[in-house]
């Protein structure tokens, strides 16, 4: 029964602090990656190049490429996908306190803390920031997968953490 309830109140505290940040317009270095995909196929995105000193194919061209083709110019609906992954690496930070044997209420109260930190609030922004809430998602599912013994899914999920971040 807490579960049920702790959850929807957690994630309506996320997102009542974090709802500024769907308004924000397309900062800096976004403008940068909207050009860089504007003209791209989706095939050439993951490619490395040597123009920027980063390599993150899933978080920064796939991922604006992908709200390119879907919202357009619209950063709204990126902002969304973003939360919509904060809310989930916030139930993944409970789920992996669990496993680690944490009681249901530690593990809840550290979930509530991760999800409402202030310091989400630049990559819920900034969309050039989006790694620091898309790797999280996949550190946190490859540190799950590993403690739960599913060593190739954690290498899998793994692999997708570095392209992220």
């Amino acid at each position: 029964m807490l579960l049920r309830l702790a959850f929807p109140l957690i994630f309506l505290a996320a997102i009542i602090l974090f709802y500024p940040s769907l308004n924000y317009y397309f900062l800096q270095d976004d403008w940068f990656v909207l050009n860089w995909v504007q003209n791209s196929s989706l095939i050439s995105l993951p490619q490395f190049r040597t123009d920027i000193i980063y390599w993150r194919p899933i978080s920064m061209p796939l991922f604006f490429k992908t709200g390119q083709l879907l919202f357009g110019h619209n950063p709204f609906g990126l902002h969304l996908i973003l939360l919509a992954i904060h809310l989930i690496n916030s139930f993944l930070v409970f789920y992996l306190f669990r496993t680690l044997k944490f009681t249901m209420p530690t593990a809840l109260v550290i979930s509530l803390l991760y999800s409402t930190a202030s310091f989400h609030f630049v990559p819920l922004s900034w969309l050039s920031t989006a790694s620091y809430v898309i790797g999280p998602l996949f550190i946190l599912t490859s540190s799950i997968f590993y403690l739960k013994n599913k060593f190739f899914l954690s290498f899998i999920v793994f692999l997708l953490a570095l392209a992220s971040s």
